[in-house]
């Protein structure tokens, strides 16, 4: 994934597969996305997980989703989510946080949970505090832990953990 950086910024989504003789990677598809908002460093995010990956657009806040179908890249699924702050994806599982925090003493966070069904994104639970806000998802086979600052600060950190 890479954006050109301008005010009204393209971001490009490329798929490379490793040669059959393991020594070049070939590109597989491409995709490009107008945006509306100029991109900092960090404003979007990938994460894969066997032929699905997801691409987060953090100044949208929104997912879009690519499948791998016989070897074919494509887009299947747009989802909007306000306030997104990270997310993780793994086997199946989606994990999406958002949160605010303001500049004084308090912060409000939530955590919500999509498992991939007919073709979309179905949300099965959701997690909320507000006394932090979720920046960080870890998921291991059943178990998910999320990081959350209970301040403004970052050295203010907890975890949950969610089965």
């Amino acid at each position: 994934v890479w954006h050109d950086g301008k005010p009204q910024a393209k971001l490009y989504v490329y798929f490379f597969q490793l040669s059959e003789r393991r020594r070049d990677w070939d590109q597989t598809a491409f995709f490009q996305e107008d945006l509306t908002t100029a991109l900092g460093k960090d404003d979007f995010d990938v994460s894969m997980s066997g032929n699905v990956a997801v691409v987060g657009v953090f100044p949208q806040n929104r997912t879009i989703t690519y499948q791998s179908r016989g070897g074919n890249w494509e887009e299947s699924i747009r989802m909007n989510l306000p306030d997104m702050t990270s997310f993780s994806f793994r086997d199946g599982l989606l994990v999406v946080t958002a949160g605010v925090c303001n500049l004084i003493t308090s912060c409000m966070g939530s955590a919500s949970f999509f498992k991939q069904r007919d073709g979309n994104w179905q949300k099965t639970d959701e997690m909320t505090t507000d006394d932090g806000d979720y920046f960080d998802v870890l998921i291991d086979v059943d178990l998910v832990v999320l990081r959350y600052r209970t301040r403004v600060y970052e050295d203010y950190c907890s975890s949950s953990f969610y089965k």
